[in-house]
């Protein structure tokens, strides 16, 4: 899929629900700005660029991901669980929107960081006024950090008479380190904030 910049993440498997959910954003112009997926594999796919969305750039993610538990192969939970659990994708406000009443889905959804848990209001109207709100105020109103793709740090340690060393991170891309007192400071190359200070006792 071609790098398209979305303003929100949609991850439902109904087709109805997912309908109205547009219907709503739509009236406030929100509509163009979103990416529909239908389960839960999909979501996790688009969010850390894999799959059918490995040409996707992971420095553009979604300002918000609206998330229902109840979905098929991946369940919302999982998602949930994998989202918060990784730097690169932690900041990313989620608001769960399920037909799930069950105290189980709530207070697991918190104690994995949801940003809000909503149960969806059984009346079109109702249904509609909801997420215009969530919309607004998620991607009009609130503030997000900048997201900044992380990179991990592989040591390749060689010394030849001086204090000097070279690394390569995860991505293959080259650094230099330099010692300074009882500590490594490695930086990558072309990401100069990118630095890391190792112990070297």
């Amino acid at each position: 899929m071609a790098d398209e910049q979305f303003e929100i993440l949609l991850a439902e498997d109904n087709a109805e629900d997912a309908e109205m959910t547009m219907r709503a954003l739509r009236r406030n112009n929100l509509v163009n700005q979103l990416h529909w997926v239908k389960d839960g594999a999909e979501a996790l796919d688009y969010l850390f660029c894999t799959g059918a969305y490995a040409g996707r750039s992971a420095s553009r993610p979604p300002k918000l991901v609206l998330l229902d538990i109840k979905m098929p192969r991946v369940d919302g939970i999982e998602v949930l669980r994998r989202l918060k659990a990784d730097p690169a994708t932690r900041a990313i406000p989620v608001v769960v929107m399920t037909s799930s009443n069950e105290e189980r889905d709530v207070v697991e959804s918190y104690r994995l960081g949801v940003n809000s848990y909503i149960v969806k209001p059984v009346q079109f109207e109702s249904f509609l006024e909801t997420v215009a709100k969530i919309g607004l105020y998620w991607v009009i109103t609130n503030r997000v950090p900048l997201q900044r793709p992380t990179r991990g740090f592989i040591l390749r340690i060689s010394i030849t008479g001086a204090p000097t060393f070279k690394f390569s991170t995860d991505d293959g891309s080259p650094g230099t380190s330099t010692v300074r007192r009882n500590s490594l400071v490695a930086s990558c190359a072309g990401s100069p904030e990118s630095s890391k200070a190792l112990s070297t006792e």
